[in-house]
């Protein structure tokens, strides 16, 4: 039916990142147009959703199957005596090369929305801020208004693949898993944080074709397409399950300096230390109904950057970086020490290093402790750092804590 130009097939994909969705249809060789809709603008809950939509722009159908395809061809749109559409789809209110112009204090609230989805939609990286600036706006008056809160959390994880923002990524988080508090039955924004999640919360791995994709394209004598933010270790871990759970946690590490002989970065650090808890986003019915908190799982991520202010590099010809975690009271850690190599063609570098690690509640039987409302996890970090390219280099070491929430999704601003 489509070689015979009665079908045109459109896709729309629920995608924060449109440029995998570009190497997976470069993969498969799709040639169809594909859009892609990261601010859930449709307000889909769950995918695959099949919309039939006739030539004249009419949908007649937003849960069809493809049985229903003979009967949809046969359909007719209504039109009155004089041969028009009784009725219209809604006409398109602005060129997808233009932005809204800003509004001002007296517009209503939806402007300020529509304001912050174009900025999105049509405008560049450099617009990323203000588009936040405008969802904010809106909360300000509708704290609770999901949609917006998980289009700001877009905004946020947009800006923090654009510019490296050190808290950008910890407030898309933030947004996210408030919008989700509100509608829990939201799967499109549960699964952008179950993306970058634990992997007792994960329903599948996300992105571990990505590799596989790769290597075909360039079997076939293609280039890849250029992925723009780098893949995550949680986007490629697999569901944990079962005995797996048992075995692959807590595995026995030497602690690198457990006598705290290294020289302390404090004060004003060389180091600047980040971190973001992506907690699973189950809930329980008692939670659910308002009862006290109990543990969940949490990917972790730590990303240490040398301060560009103080002129600090990495010395990579000393060695890398070693982290060593302790799991808070009620939990077990897969991994204690994590170790991590700076590039090998550069003997001093300025690249953010990131370690990801998962907690675990430690179930007295079967059953998650309650535990209190925030707990930390005590971590520190070993490196080869310099006080300026040509300068001194030390071997140092930084300690720092990891706040982790207990609570459910929060439904306050």
């Amino acid at each position: 039916m489509e070689a015979d130009g009665n079908v045109v097939s459109i896709g729309i994909v629920q995608e924060q990142h449109p440029d995998r969705a570009r190497l997976f249809l470069q993969w498969k060789q799709i040639d169809w147009p594909v859009m892609v809709d990261s601010m859930n603008l449709l307000g889909v809950r769950a995918v695959p959703l099949t919309i039939f939509i006739d030539e004249d722009g009419i949908v007649q159908s937003t849960r069809a199957r493809p049985t229903d395809l003979d009967d949809f061809l046969l359909t007719t749109t209504t039109r009155n005596e004089f041969g028009d559409l009784i009725q219209t789809a809604p006409p398109v209110r602005q060129a997808a090369t233009q932005i809204l112009p800003m509004p001002d204090e007296s517009d209503p609230i939806t402007a300020w929305r529509d304001y912050g989805d174009a900025l999105i939609r049509w405008g560049t990286s450099d617009h990323l801020a203000s588009a936040a600036d405008a969802y904010a706006y809106v909360l300000e008056s509708y704290p609770e208004s999901a949609p917006t809160l998980f289009r700001a959390g877009v905004a946020y994880r947009m800006m923090y693949d654009a510019f490296g923002g050190p808290d950008d990524f910890a407030t898309a988080v933030d947004y996210w898993t408030r919008a989700l508090a509100h509608n829990p039955n939201q799967y499109i924004w549960r699964r952008r944080i179950q993306q970058y999640g634990p992997r007792l919360d994960k329903p599948y791995p996300f992105y571990n074709w990505v590799q596989t994709a790769q290597d075909e394209i360039r079997r076939r004598g293609d280039f890849p397409i250029q992925l723009d933010a780098t893949l995550t270790g949680a986007e490629l871990a697999g569901p944990l399950r079962g005995n797996e759970q048992q075995s692959d946690a807590q595995q026995m590490d030497a602690e690198p300096d457990p006598q705290g002989m290294i020289i302390r970065d404090d004060g004003e650090p060389l180091v600047n230390v980040r971190t973001v808890a992506v907690p699973d986003t189950t809930l329980d019915r008692e939670e659910q109904a308002g009862g006290p908190p109990k543990a969940r799982a949490y990917r972790v991520f730590i990303t240490l950057t040398p301060d560009q202010q103080k002129d600090a590099w990495w010395n990579n010809e000393a060695g890398g970086l070693a982290l060593w975690l302790e799991p808070p009271p009620g939990y077990e850690i897969d991994q204690q020490l994590h170790t991590l190599q700076g590039p090998s063609n550069a003997e001093v570098s300025r690249e953010a290093r990131i370690i990801e690690c998962e907690i675990r509640p430690i179930k007295t039987d079967g059953v998650p402790q309650l535990l209190p409302p925030t707990t930390e996890m005590y971590a520190y970090a070993l490196y080869y750092i310099c006080e300026h390219r040509d300068g001194v280099c030390n071997y140092m070491r930084q300690d720092f804590e990891i706040m982790i929430d207990h609570g459910p999704f929060r439904k306050d601003p």
